[in-house]
């Protein structure tokens, strides 16, 4: 059993620490009307208005790289300019485990409003900040269960297969070869908001400040800050996609993950294989008992961003252009 233990460092920590915190993500908004625009790739894809020819050339026009990735990639059929393709197209759509997974697709996103008002608040909190930023168009598709969140010439295109949720018939029969049972847990629409936000700081905001572990979680953790900033409201575990109980098991086992990490030497090591399970999809994160969630490293970042913009009153702003790892972390006490 992986115990807390509180260290007289950890203690004086607690003991020296301010009370008053100098930062408030809950702010204010101004008035100012930020409308996004949502388009539904599988309406068009499924639509029974117009003819094989007519859907594919209405698709590759509306949707252009992404229904081109789509076509090639995700249903590796190759080239979508082929005199074949509408056939090939139309052939997919009928299949029966196609339109059972449409099905399913439709009962879940009947109502595709509450995701939408809730990215288009995140997008006022970014509209805030970064007064001059384009909002990409979001579109909604299928996958063929390959993507959750991929960003395509500013449009961020969200698989709603992969949120069906892991109780989902569907979900449940997919191969544990290719989908095992610690990726079916995460199959939940509760992900898709906040997934929508990593994607687009992600692409927009990830920096390399360095080559060893602790860089690379800084780094993670100034993105996971980013969305924090942007969904104050949503709840804390989601951001990380975990569950309420394995965010708990990171907040109380705080000081034990980060004596490991010093003890085994890791926190500037520049050696991928130790880092790499630190920040990646998982059952759990290896080095850490079984017990733990994965990319507990990717947490650890955002804590220690965290401590570093509430020990100095920084805003979003002045955490982006800080780029001094060592800065960042003199100010981090664990578990206060």
């Amino acid at each position: 059993m992986f115990l807390i233990r509180f260290s007289l460092i950890a203690t004086l920590f607690l003991l020296s620490s301010c009370n008053n915190n100098c930062v408030d993500l809950e702010i204010d908004l101004p008035k100012k009307n930020i409308a996004i625009q949502v388009d539904h790739l599988e309406e068009d894809l499924f639509s029974q208005a117009t003819n094989s020819l007519s859907k594919h050339e209405l698709l590759l026009k509306k949707y252009g790289t992404l229904y081109v990735l789509f076509y090639a990639q995700m249903l590796n059929e190759g080239d979508p300019y082929k005199d074949n393709a509408p056939t090939i197209l139309n052939n997919y759509i009928n299949h029966s485990s196609t339109q059972e997974i449409k099905k399913e697709t439709e009962t879940q996103f009947k109502d595709f409003n509450p995701y939408k008002e809730t990215i288009e608040k995140a997008f006022k909190y970014v509209n805030h900040y970064y007064p001059d930023s384009s909002i990409p168009i979001i579109t909604t598709f299928y996958s063929n269960f390959n993507a959750n969140v991929i960003e395509v010439n500013n449009r961020i295109a969200i698989g709603l297969e992969m949120y069906l949720g892991e109780e989902n018939k569907v979900v449940k029969s997919l191969s544990p070869d290719f989908f095992p049972l610690f990726i079916k847990k995460k199959m939940n629409p509760e992900f898709l908001v906040t997934d929508v936000m990593h994607c687009y700081f992600h692409n927009r905001f990830h920096e390399n400040l360095g080559d060893d572990f602790i860089s690379e979680i800084i780094s993670l953790g100034k993105i996971m800050y980013y969305i924090e900033a942007t969904t104050p409201a949503v709840d804390e575990h989601l951001k990380f996609r975990y569950s309420k109980e394995e965010l708990e098991w990171c907040n109380s086992n705080e000081m034990n993950i980060w004596e490991v990490i010093i003890n085994s030497n890791l926190l500037y090591s520049k050696d991928k294989k130790q880092i790499t399970p630190f920040i990646s999809e998982a059952p759990f994160t290896k080095g850490l008992p079984q017990e733990s969630p994965s990319k507990v490293g990717v947490w650890l970042g955002y804590k220690i961003v965290k401590d570093y913009v509430e020990a100095n009153c920084i805003d979003v702003l002045d955490l982006q252009l800080e780029k001094d790892v060592r800065k960042i972390l003199k100010s981090y006490k664990p578990n206060e």
